[in-house]
């Protein structure tokens, strides 16, 4: 009877959430076009301050992922439309048995379009597991901003990740053209030599926090000295690299704050500058960043 009612136990029960949702030119303004969300993904939208961009702030009501979760969000940017989308906090990838947690990310980016992808860090707990897919779709003219960044455990809390596995995945095409692609593979497969393995000098060199920051538009060059100069000045070991539609920057750092504070830098040095003349046409850090 035991072994009856084993084989036939249902699957504990897994958080799903989908956003799908797009922004239009409205006068002068950026204003959400269409909105759909279900299950454990909400979305909120700060009042804009004066002639701001439009901001969305994405919510993970479920507190955090575990092996069979799921997050999906499909983002549309009209043509002269400009927004940001960031999340409310950090997402936090707990243990998993044995499945892993997924997350899909869209991005789909019309003809003159600022856009900004800004989501807070992803935080792994030990024997989390972790597959996560951005894909990107831009027209030629647009610019793009933005950031995947990961944690392995909190140094505060004198936590360590020592197994687990993560697989992030980027694509990007411009103009039907894909002009990068990348893939992290992290698993070690339950033996517990995931924190051997970011200790190599050929994988982290013992880095706790990893971020890949990409700007993609027409005017990458200008942005390059930028980025090198925000990350000489922060805690971290880091470069950045002009491949022509976009710049790619990886980020080592030996803690989560220290990998935020180079992310902050990095976009604020490619905003506007210090011109407060022309302010207004740039983002500003979401205040959830600062929560």
């Amino acid at each position: 009877m035991i072994e009856t009612l084993a084989a036939t136990a249902t699957k504990l029960q897994r958080s799903s959430g989908t956003v799908r949702l797009s922004f239009k030119r409205h006068g002068s303004k950026t204003v959400l076009d269409a909105l759909y969300q279900e299950g454990c993904s909400k979305v909120r939208f700060p009042r804009p301050d004066g002639h701001k961009p439009a901001e969305a702030i994405l919510i993970n009501t479920s507190g955090g992922l575990t092996d069979g979760d799921h997050l999906s969000c499909s983002a549309l940017w009209h043509a002269d439309t400009k927004a940001l989308i960031t999340t409310q906090a950090a997402e936090r990838i707990y243990k998993s048995r044995s499945d892993v947690a997924t997350m899909h990310t869209q991005l789909n980016i019309g003809e003159r379009v600022t856009a900004c992808w800004l989501p807070q860090e992803t935080i792994f707990f030990d024997e989390g597991r972790l597959d996560r897919t951005t894909d990107v779709v831009m027209s030629h003219g647009a610019s793009l901003f933005a950031v995947e960044s990961m944690v392995f455990g909190r140094t505060g809390m004198g936590e360590a990740t020592c197994s687990g596995r993560v697989f992030d995945r980027w694509r990007i095409r411009v103009g039907g053209k894909l002009v990068f692609a990348d893939a992290v593979l992290l698993d070690d497969a339950g033996d517990g030599l995931f924190a051997r393995y970011l200790a190599r000098a050929s994988v982290a060199g013992g880095a706790r926090a990893l971020a890949t920051i990409l700007y993609v538009g027409d005017d990458c060059a200008a942005h390059l000295d930028s980025f090198r100069r925000a990350l000489a000045q922060s805690d971290v070991v880091a470069g950045a690299s002009n491949l022509g539609p976009l710049i790619v920057a990886r980020v080592l750092a030996k803690s989560g704050q220290c990998m935020r504070d180079a992310v902050m830098r990095v976009f604020e040095a490619t905003q506007c500058g210090g011109n407060v003349d022309h302010a207004n046409q740039y983002f500003e850090l979401p205040r959830v960043w600062n929560c």
